[in-house]
């Protein structure tokens, strides 16, 4: 196989993976910043600034996506607690 066949080949395999999750990662951005992010805020002690930007980041669809795919929270079932955690301040 050519290169241009794999590259073709993984990204239709990794726009499949978007479409077939999309409505998963959305639900797990509401969780993080609604449920979650609260909790890390005050945990932490964040600045209203730290926690605007971790909003905005949360707000990515793309990056949370990343990490939905690199974590496989379908099949392993991370808790979204230390996702978050771990994503967003490295604990």
């Amino acid at each position: 196989m050519s290169t241009a066949e794999l590259l073709r080949a993984n990204c239709e395999k990794l726009l499949e993976q978007y479409n077939s999750s999309i409505q998963a990662v959305v639900a797990l951005q509401a969780t993080l910043i609604r449920d979650i992010l609260p909790s890390v805020t005050d945990e932490l002690e964040l600045s209203p600034e730290a926690t605007e930007w971790a909003k905005e980041w949360l707000e990515d669809t793309h990056t949370i996506f990343r990490l939905f795919r690199v974590g496989e929270i379908i099949s392993r079932g991370p808790s979204p607690w230390r996702l978050s955690g771990r994503a967003l301040f490295g604990v």
